[in-house]
C-alpha cells in the first residue's frame, strides 16, 4: 500500500504536520513484526532489518541561499516502534540524506520521524489514524523544504502478513490533512477512493458456543449467568452484523433495566458502574493479548430499549453499540454495524446473582425448558 502527498509550501514556509486517515479496513497488523525501541532507531546500527514495514521516500528543497536551492531525494525505512501509553501502534521513519555537492556538508545526519497510530471512529466506520507531527524545517544549519512524500507499507513483514485490505467491496476513501509552520490552524485535505474487489470469494465460516446457568442457579427467577463466544477466522471476511437470540426460558429482570445508563451519559461514553451487566472479551490478531471490557445496559441508540453497549479501553479503545428487540421470538441483541477487523472470537459474558440481568422464566432442568440460543453473522 503505497500513500503519496504532494506539498507545495509557500517561499518561506514549511510544512507542518501530516496527517492520514486510512480507509476502514485497511490496516497494518503490528504482530507482523517484532517492535524497535525509540533508542535503536537513533542509534548508529538503527532498527533490527526484521522490524522494518515500510520504506518512505522525501523529496526536498535543501536552500543553500535564498536564490539558491538543491532538490534532494531522499530514501528510508518504515519501522514498528514500541507504542507509548495507551498507543496500539507507533510508526519510526529514518531517513538517511545523500552527500550534497562541495561546499556544502557531505554527509547530513539522519532524519527521524515517528507517528502514533490509533483506531477511530468516523462517518464511515472505524479507520487508522497517524499523525507525523513538526517535521524537520532544517538540518545542520541549512533550511530544508520539504515538496513530497512517499509512505510504501509491506504486504508482508518477517513476521506475516502486514497490511490487510478491507473485506467490503464498498467503495472506500481514505484522506491526508497538511497544514503548515506559517498557517497551523489552516489545513489542505485530499481525499481518494478506490473499490476492493474480490470480496465475495472470501469465506466465512464463524461459529458460535455459549452456556446458560451455574450449578445451584437452576430454579424459576434465579438470576443466571450467560456466555456466548463467536469464533472467527481472521484470514476470512469480518463480522459486519451479529444477531443473537436468548431462549424463551430468559427475560430481563425490571431491577436491570431500572438502573439502565441514561442517554447523556451513553453518549458521553460515561455510564456508571450500576448499569454494568457483564464483560466483553475480544481476540484479534492486531493485538498481542486480548482485550476486556465492561458492558453496559444503556440507552445508547434512539431505540425505545436500551441495549447493550460494549466499551473497549486501549490500546483498542473502540465503543460498539448494541440494539435490544423483543417479540414472540423474545429477546434479540443485534450488534448491526461491527467494524471491520480481523477477529479470533468475541465473548460476551452476562453477569449472574443479585444484579444480573437475565432471570429464568421456567426451571432450567425441567424436561423441554427451551434452552437454544440462536445466531445469525453476517460479514461485510
Amino acid at each position: 500500500v503505497t500513500l503519496f502527498q504532494r506539498m507545495t509550501p509557500s517561499a518561506g514556509d514549511d510544512v507542518k504536520d501530516s496527517f492520514v486517515r486510512l480507509a476502514p479496513g485497511l490496516l497494518g497488523n503490528p504482530q507482523a513484526a517484532p517492535l524497535c525501541t525509540r533508542e535503536q532507531l537513533r542509534s548508529s546500527s538503527g532498527c533490527p532489518e526484521n522490524t522494518k514495514v515500510g520504506t518512505v521516500q522525501v523529496t526536498a528543497m535543501i536552500n543553500v541561499l535564498p536564490i539558491l536551492g538543491v532538490p534532494q531525494t531522499i530514501n528510508g525505512a518504515v519501522y514498528n516502534l514500541r507504542p507509548l501509553g495507551g498507543e496500539p501502534a507507533r510508526l519510526g521513519l529514518r531517513l538517511q540524506p545523500l552527500e550534497l555537492p562541495a561546499p556544502l556538508p557531505q554527509a547530513l545526519p539522519p532524519v527521524f520521524l515517528e507517528s502514533p497510530v490509533y483506531l477511530r471512529p468516523g462517518a464511515d466506520g472505524i479507520g487508522l489514524e497517524s499523525l507525523f507531527s513538526d517535521q524537520p524545517r532544517e538540518q545542520s544549519g541549512l533550511d530544508i523544504q520539504i515538496t513530497s512524500v512517499q509512505l510504501t507499507f509491506l504486504g508482508k513483514a518477517s513476521r506475516g502478513s502486514f497490511m490487510r485490505m478491507p473485506t467490503s467491496c464498498a467503495p472506500a476513501t481514505s484522506l491526508a490533512r497538511v497544514n503548515s509552520y506559517g498557517a497551523p490552524t489552516t489545513f489542505a485535505q485530499k481525499a481518494f477512493t478506490f473499490t476492493p474487489t474480490g470480496c465475495d470469494q472470501l469465506a466465512f465460516t464463524p461459529s458460535a458456543e455459549g452456556s446458560l446457568g451455574a450449578p445451584g442457579v437452576t430454579r424459576v427467577r434465579d438470576r443466571v449467568p450467560l456466555s456466548t463466544t463467536l469464533r472467527f477466522d481472521p484470514e476470512q471476511a469480518a463480522l459486519r452484523r451479529a444477531e443473537v437470540t436468548l431462549p424463551l426460558s430468559l427475560a430481563s429482570t425490571t431491577q436491570a433495566l431500572s438502573r439502565a445508563c441514561g442517554r447523556a451519559e451513553a453518549d458521553a461514553s460515561a455510564c456508571p458502574d450500576s448499569s454494568r451487566v457483564g464483560v466483553a472479551t475480544i481476540d484479534s490478531p492486531l493485538q498481542a493479548e486480548p482485550v476486556r471490557g465492561p458492558v453496559y445496559l444503556a440507552l445508547n441508540t434512539p431505540a425505545p430499549l436500551p441495549g447493550l453497549m460494549v466499551i473497549l479501553p486501549p490500546p483498542v479503545d473502540l465503543r460498539i453499540d448494541g440494539v435490544t428487540e423483543v417479540g414472540p421470538f423474545g429477546t434479540r441483541n443485534v450488534f448491526p454495524s461491527n467494524p471491520d477487523l480481523p477477529l479470533r472470537s468475541f465473548k460476551l459474558e452476562f453477569d449472574g446473582g443479585p444484579n444480573g440481568l437475565l432471570q429464568l422464566t421456567k426451571d432450567l432442568c425441567r424436561d423441554g425448558t427451551p434452552t437454544e440460543i440462536q445466531v445469525k453473522l453476517t460479514a461485510h
